[in-house]
């Protein structure tokens, strides 16, 4: 039983680290995209 808790809070644990890199890649994705449309616009002022 104690080895079934234990392996329930790794599967926790590795599901909190799974939502954080998703987290992480989505808000470096929306990063990258609102440089590159910074990039563009000022392409277009000049």
């Amino acid at each position: 039983m104690a080895f079934f808790i234990g392996y329930q809070c790794i599967y926790t644990d590795l599901q909190y680290l799974y939502n954080a890199c998703t987290q992480l890649i989505l808000i470096r994705g929306q990063f990258t995209i609102l440089e590159q449309g910074s990039n563009d616009g000022r392409q277009q002022a000049k």
